[in-house]
């Protein structure tokens, strides 16, 4: 098969990487890295929203740890929560999130 550009190819790209791919006509070999820029692309962003969400919940923590240190357990529980579903996803290693639960149960009990 010829290098190329298709010339009826739709774009409709999830990044940068797959736009690029996706027009070019390709040896077989290279579908399969093809199909794997495609998925890593997905799971990219997957895993982006996960993380946000994580540091959200701390930022909110935080927040409020400060400012009303009684009312912060409910934010705790769901900074431990969100921690230990990124954890099981693999978003983030074990260690990190049982790190980051230690931490902010140690801010929970200090205030």
């Amino acid at each position: 098969m010829q290098w190329g550009i298709k010339p009826d190819t739709p774009l409709v790209p999830a990044c940068e990487a797959y736009a690029t791919l996706s027009r070019i006509a390709m040896p077989k070999k290279v579908h399969s890295a093809a199909r794997r820029a495609r998925s890593d692309a997905r799971k990219r962003a997957r895993n982006q929203v996960v993380r946000t969400r994580v540091r959200t919940g701390l930022r909110a923590f935080l927040t409020q740890a400060k400012s009303d240190p009684k009312g912060a357990a409910p934010f705790a529980y769901r900074v431990i929560s969100l921690a230990d579903r990124a954890a099981k996803s693999g978003v983030i290693h074990r260690n990190a999130a049982d790190r980051l639960k230690a931490r902010v149960m140690a801010r929970l009990a200090t205030r």
